[in-house]
């Protein structure tokens, strides 16, 4: 085993599970496809970060527990931040958010 010592300054996790639609279960943000959620937030945060000097990683994960029928639950841990039912119109508010932050 080898410990890695390198970070991003800021880390987003975008949830892409797909859950089969049964009423027993919790809603799955599959209504909302997060692989595009995902790659438009890789997208605009990889910009934002070089105008800022950050190192933003935005990463895919499978359910974080925040399920939502609305669509997709997105995590920013480093900045204390959470988002439940993001569609694609939303993203462009999470990177103004994440901006403010940085700044």
């Amino acid at each position: 085993m080898q410990i890695i010592s390198q970070f991003a300054d800021v880390q987003v996790w975008v949830c892409v599970n797909e859950r089969a639609s049964q009423a027993n279960l919790l809603p799955s943000c599959q209504s909302i496809p997060g692989q595009k959620i995902y790659e438009l937030l890789v997208s605009q945060l990889g910009r934002l970060g070089a105008k800022y000097g950050k190192t933003i990683w935005v990463n895919r994960t499978l359910c974080q527990g925040f399920c939502s029928a609305q669509g997709v639950t997105v995590t920013c841990e480093s900045l204390k931040l959470r988002w439940q039912g993001i569609g694609e119109s939303d993203c462009a508010q999470i990177v103004a958010t994440i901006k403010e932050k940085l700044s």
